[in-house]
């Protein structure tokens, strides 16, 4: 910084002031460029992370089966599957409580990832 004297317009005495110099100047930063680069960043990033989500099956559930299978047939248990979600699959539009109930009485309360889940003969 540099001082410098300068005529002051309502008094006799000159005024000091500061006038940056060399150094002392600071350039604006250029915002656009940046942000463009860091939105496209960030859109690469989220594209990877769909495409990694959707390898592993994240939004399997999601889409409802629309083939239900037959009844008296058996459907292999998927990792965070319910009765209640197995019971949709089987009808996917209508009410499945009756089924639910069913689904208990032929294989119990609890099922496991891989478990042939045991279909009644009336879906």
């Amino acid at each position: 910084m540099t001082a410098a004297l300068t005529p002051n317009a309502t008094s006799h005495r000159p005024q000091l002031r500061l006038v940056p110099t060399g150094d002392d100047v600071v350039e604006p930063f250029d915002l656009t460029g940046w942000a463009v680069s860091a939105a496209a960043l960030l859109l690469v990033v989220m594209v990877a992370l769909s495409a990694l989500a959707l390898g592993r099956g994240a939004f399997w559930d999601l889409a409802p089966d629309r083939a239900a299978p037959a009844a008296g047939a058996t459907i292999t248990a998927r990792p965070g599957d319910t009765l209640w979600s197995i019971a949709h699959r089987v009808k996917p539009d209508q009410d499945v409580r009756a089924l639910v109930d069913d689904l208990v009485a032929l294989n119990g309360t609890v099922i496991q990832p891989g478990q042939e889940i045991r279909l009644p003969l009336r879906p």
